[in-house]
């Protein structure tokens, strides 16, 4: 008898990834496609041909799918993504009228949680808080071993905790120093681009092609790696801030383990020790003492690995 696999989706504003994953957490016909569109019926659409090319070959136990963005996982409602044009996308009942399979959507930030601590860097513990590092920051939340999703499953929105009430730079989410606009990607640029206002010599300016527009995270960090005293200069800045979300995250949920991932985590070594540092120093014991801060270790695949462990999860 052939071991029991779940299709896997994890549906982006620009790309959608997917592929089988067995209950071992062995993935094979891993595949990337390009979000062809952002309405509805064109999404619903291309999942629909993406599950019709799985299904007609393989034996599928079900079907998991993250999404970001608000999601109702009890009623499978996706409830406000971002980067798409709809909302309140019954997405479980749809694909179930073609589907003759179990089907369950989750946030995406809460299966890459699940999909570290199955599979990942938080396969020993039960008490963990994952941290996304990207455009912007993402969250989850496991304690006791279960994903902590709040009365309206919508928890763990830690990019979200304001943490300068003074600053002047609004979030997306309209609310004003929130922590993603002070320790993610964006907040690195724009660390950046303050100062390098005058102009002065720098190889994050040389990279850029000397253009504001042209200035990424990508190219701050390989300035910071050889040796841009402003690029270094950025990371210091960024790992105040992100020490202070790691404090009040320790202090509020008492984790053994944080995991930090994300694209910004592939700087990790720039930012990420000093501000462990911080939290440290100022979270109230006897928290500070226990918690260790650890990179993810499942890249792009951990929305993958989640919504699997989230199909096992459900059917058995």
């Amino acid at each position: 008898m052939s071991e029991k696999q779940a299709l896997a989706i994890d549906v982006g504003g620009t790309k959608i990834l997917s592929g089988l994953i067995s209950k071992k957490g062995i993935i094979s016909d891993r595949r990337t496609f390009s979000t062809k569109n952002t309405l509805v019926d064109a999404l619903v659409l291309q999942l629909e041909e993406i599950i019709d090319y799985y299904i007609s070959s393989n034996e599928i136990s079900g079907i998991g799918i993250a999404f970001a963005g608000t999601v109702d996982y009890k009623k499978g409602i996706v409830i406000e993504p971002p980067n798409f044009s709809f909302s309140n996308l019954k997405i479980t009942e749809i694909l179930g009228k073609k589907f003759k399979v179990p089907i369950f959507v989750e946030n995406d930030a809460n299966l890459a949680t699940l999909g570290e601590k199955h599979h990942g860097a938080a396969k020993n513990s039960d008490e963990v808080v994952m941290v996304t590092l990207g455009t912007g920051i993402g969250g989850g939340i496991i304690s006791v071993g279960k994903l902590i999703r709040g009365f309206n499953g919508s928890a763990a929105e830690l990019g979200h905790m304001i943490i300068d009430p003074d600053s002047k730079v609004k979030c997306g989410c309209g609310a004003y120093g929130c922590f993603e606009t002070k320790a993610s990607g964006k907040a690195l640029v724009r660390i950046a681009l303050s100062k390098l206002e005058n102009k002065p010599k720098s190889l994050i300016l040389d990279y850029a092609q000397g253009k504001d527009e042209y200035i990424t995270g990508p190219f701050i960090t390989e300035a910071a790696r050889n040796g841009d005293k402003i690029a270094l200069q950025c990371f210091v800045h960024l790992s105040r801030w992100l020490g202070i979300g790691l404090t009040n995250i320790v202090n509020i949920f008492n984790p053994e383990l944080i995991v930090l991932g994300g694209g910004l985590a592939n700087a990790y070594d720039l930012f990420v020790p000093a501000a462990t540092d911080f939290a440290r120093k100022d979270a109230m014991s006897p928290n500070k003492e226990s918690f260790k801060v650890v990179k993810a270790v499942l890249g792009d695949d951990a929305g993958l690995y989640g919504a699997a462990a989230m199909v096992f999860g459900r059917i058995e």
